[in-house]
């Protein structure tokens, strides 16, 4: 996911941004997490009939939009 994100935003910027590593283990949270916590839709697209778009199809216009808005306040 993480490279995805850079992917984008590298495309965009022109340059990598800095990314620090760190497992899930190491990040702070009061609720622990599970090592695979994917959402799985199949219901909700059978319910509703509706497609869910994939991840990194969504992802574009997320890092679009917070590119923007960095630029905005710098």
């Amino acid at each position: 996911f993480t490279q995805a994100i850079v992917g984008l935003a590298t495309g965009r910027l022109g340059r990598a941004p800095t990314v620090t590593p760190l497992t899930t283990a190491e990040y702070p949270t009061p609720a622990s997490r599970p090592a695979n916590s994917q959402l799985n839709c199949d219901k909700l697209e059978r319910t509703f009939d509706v497609g869910m778009r994939s991840w990194r199809e969504a992802l574009v216009p997320v890092v679009d939009e917070i590119l923007a808005n960095q630029l905005a306040q710098s």
